[in-house]
């Protein structure tokens, strides 16, 4: 698959890529050595690290889906890696249609509605 070229102004724009091609990574990038360019946060290729990925356009239940997401985390010190898809294409080619949705290690666990901070926690096994 051929990338189109984007005009100067599109690629300021344009959804940032993991290096790695996960999808747009939220959280601060930190220097490891997972990736080459020390791109991926930390501990992404950590096999004990979970993979929390929040697919949304970024309408205002994704974002509160992210931020449950993120506070259930944080609260319960859970050693996780959050990213936040909102390309539409990408959420498109993962085979989801309704908005939010919420992947944990790869396996769909929510989609079509924002879950509660005691559903998250259950989730992720708290």
């Amino acid at each position: 698959m051929t990338e189109k070229k984007k005009g100067f102004f599109a690629s300021l724009f344009a959804p940032k890529k993991c290096c790695c091609n996960s999808s747009f990574v939220v959280e601060k990038p930190k220097d490891n050595e997972c990736c080459p360019d020390g791109c991926c946060p930390e501990g992404c290729c950590d096999s004990e690290t979970i993979k929390i990925e929040v697919l949304g356009p970024g309408c205002a239940k994704c974002k509160a889906t992210y931020d449950v997401v993120k506070r259930v985390v944080e609260e319960n010190g859970i050693n996780a890696q959050i990213i936040k898809v909102e390309n539409m294409e990408d959420i498109l080619n993962s085979g989801i249609m309704t908005t939010p949705a919420v992947k944990v290690n790869g396996e769909l666990v929510v989609r079509g509605y924002m879950p509660s901070a005691s559903e998250m926690k259950k989730l992720l096994g708290v």
